[in-house]
């Protein structure tokens, strides 16, 4: 049940017509998974705190360098150097005390997939290795929890959302767009290319909404 702290925290939530208090009651007792703390993580992770998922489990094993700065919004200056996680944990839990932020210090991969989803209602890929956005349709697909999977790069960003069969939205799976993955390198990463690093606000900001909505 919502308190009554959190009623006044989220009454611009409950307010909505496609929300209301049940609404607010679900995302509290909602549990959401979300692969990497960097460019789209940054506004994913924020937003979702903000609305109050009661629940939010992150993967990230890297530190902060400066030039995740220019739109990795969850850090300051004075974290450059630092574990991202730690410093994403940190920020997450003084946005929202209310809510429980679980840390994972590792990578997402196969040794640790079938754990990291385990119990959640939805897994958000927001990295930008290739590797992990195939393995999150994997793994999402035959454990049957919803999944988005994002992207940036230059001016341009993606979202496909596979894996959500056996919850009766009917979307096609993300190995039925691209059947076979690329090799690692055979796409420019935004340190290769560059990004604009709004996109990474605009992107990861609709994952959270299309998140929220499920």
């Amino acid at each position: 049940m919502l308190d009554s702290g959190e009623l006044s925290r989220y009454s611009r939530n409950i307010l909505l017509s496609g929300v209301g208090r049940a609404g607010q009651e679900k995302l509290k007792s909602a549990r959401v998974l979300v692969i990497g703390a960097g460019g789209l993580g940054s506004p994913v992770l924020m937003y979702l705190a903000a609305a109050g998922v009661g629940t939010i489990r992150f993967l990230e094993n890297d530190a902060l360098d400066i030039t995740n700065l220019q739109r990795q919004i969850l850090y300051s200056t004075s974290d450059v150097g630092a574990s991202k996680g730690e410093a994403a944990q940190k920020r997450l839990q003084e946005l929202n005390p209310s809510i429980e932020i679980e840390y994972w210090p590792q990578r997402f991969q196969a040794s640790n997939a079938k754990s990291a989803l385990e119990g959640m209602d939805i897994v958000l890929e927001t990295t930008d290795s290739i590797a992990a956005k195939f393995l999150t349709n994997d793994a999402s697909f035959f454990h049957g929890v919803p999944s988005l999977i994002g992207g940036i790069l230059r001016y341009h960003g993606t979202i496909i959302a596979p894996g959500m069969e056996n919850r009766g939205i009917g979307r096609p799976c993300y190995r039925c767009l691209f059947p076979t993955a690329p090799a690692e390198d055979a796409v420019p990463t935004c340190a290769d290319a560059g990004v604009l690093g709004a996109m990474a606000g605009l992107v990861g900001s609709t994952m959270a909404a299309e998140a929220l909505k499920v």
